[in-house]
């Protein structure tokens, strides 16, 4: 029961900060920044209730201010879980600025009960976020509020006077919290980073696997059809004048099939390097997929399979990239033809949509599917047909 308990939090809480898209560093700035902000929120209660106790109405209103500072800033937080380095600098920023009018209240550093360590930590969970300049903005915020503090210490008049008891008790107080703090976020950020590191570097070897099993794949795809080529390359050596218009028939189709290969190596070296990209056409789509369609009879007929082709349009005008298309849909072709076991059915259906269907933004579509009747892909691996390599 308290581990079903347990692991619903951790839902609530994954959806309630983390968004779809966060990568790992996103992920571990939200959960470092969302540690400080309840953490102070907490010290900010205690300490009002301890104020409370002691008598001290106007540091309990102040710390009420604090935490109201706090409470607002995770509210809002959750609502936008996003822009996480601003919510960490506002409350770093804020806390800063509230430690030094507490100890200008409470009359000076000496006198202050601990308020002026209250800033110091948020100087190393900057180290936290990516950007350095914002650590030694924070730095320079801190140091020039303690050093104005420090210079303003003979005139200043306090408003709470804590007696000698009451000051070194709170100043010993907030300076373990202070360092108590600072050691158990220091030691979170170190683990989750190693963890982080190591999700990254299986990433990186099932990445690299799964490269190498690509290749090897399209070598043995490259194979084939290059075997054709050369076999019908010596028939007709030997016997020009037998078989000639069957080869070239053969010779061309495979060579399409090759170029085929080559465009989807092209294709993920431009996808790599972030260039590929689509040149439009406008033109009737139905007759495009009708003629693409027409490329795969003979390969259809070798293995005694039928081809249907049906459109709820005669026509269908629109922007689309052709060779792009022709891959797409080929690709899809070619391997429903290829796991169709002979005397079996494929096919290639056409449908425009005058609405598309979510996540894709509003307007009319196209829909295009293919159906066979051969083996089909087991339901476990449907969820990742579209991982690369896979």
């Amino acid at each position: 029961m308290n581990d079903l308990r347990l692991q619903k939090w951790r839902q609530w809480q994954n959806a309630a900060i983390y968004a779809p898209g966060d990568d790992e560093e996103a992920i571990l700035s939200k959960t470092v920044w969302g540690g400080i902000a309840v953490s102070s929120l907490v010290l900010g209660l205690v300490a009002g209730m301890v104020y409370a106790c002691m008598h001290f109405m106007f540091l309990v209103y102040l710390m009420a201010v604090f935490c109201g500072f706090f409470l607002s800033s995770i509210l809002l937080f959750l609502r936008v879980r996003a822009h996480t380095e601003w919510f960490f600098i506002s409350t770093e920023v804020f806390k800063i600025l509230f430690s030094f009018v507490a100890v200008v209240f409470t009359g000076g550093i000496l006198n202050s009960g601990g308020f002026v360590f209250l800033g110091m930590a948020g100087i190393f969970f900057a180290l936290v976020f990516p950007r350095p300049e914002q650590v030694r903005f924070l730095l320079l915020l801190y140091l020039g509020t303690v050093s104005l503090e420090a210079i303003l210490q003979p005139w200043l008049r306090p408003v709470v006077q804590f007696s000698a008891g009451q000051n070194l008790v709170l100043f010993v107080l907030y300076f373990i919290v202070s360092l108590l703090s600072l050691y158990f976020f220091v030691r979170i950020y170190m683990r989750e980073r190693v963890r982080f590191r190591q999700v990254e570097a299986d990433k990186l070897r099932a990445l690299d696997h799964a490269r190498s099993q690509f290749f090897s794949n399209i070598s043995h795809e490259f194979r084939t059809p290059l075997m054709v080529i050369l076999g019908m390359a010596e028939q007709i050596r030997e016997a020009p004048s037998r078989g000639a218009a069957e080869s070239a028939v053969l010779i061309r189709r495979n060579g399409k099939k090759l170029l085929r290969l080559v465009g989807q190596l092209l294709d993920l070296s431009r996808l790599e390097g972030g260039t590929l990209s689509a040149h439009y056409v406008q033109s009737d789509v139905v007759q495009e997929l009708k003629y693409l369609l027409e490329a795969f009879h003979s390969l259809a007929e070798a293995k005694n399979i039928r081809l249907h082709f049906s459109s709820a349009s005669e026509a269908i005008w629109m922007d689309f990239d052709p060779e792009k298309l022709e891959r797409l849909v080929g690709n899809l072709l070619d391997n429903a033809i290829k796991y169709t076991p002979a005397g079996g059915e494929v096919w290639l259906e056409l449908e425009r949509l005058p609405s598309s269907p979510p996540p894709l933004e509003p307007g009319p579509c196209l829909l295009i599917r293919t159906r066979d009747t051969g083996i089909g892909i087991p339901p476990q691996h449907w969820e990742r047909i579209f991982d690369r390599y896979y």
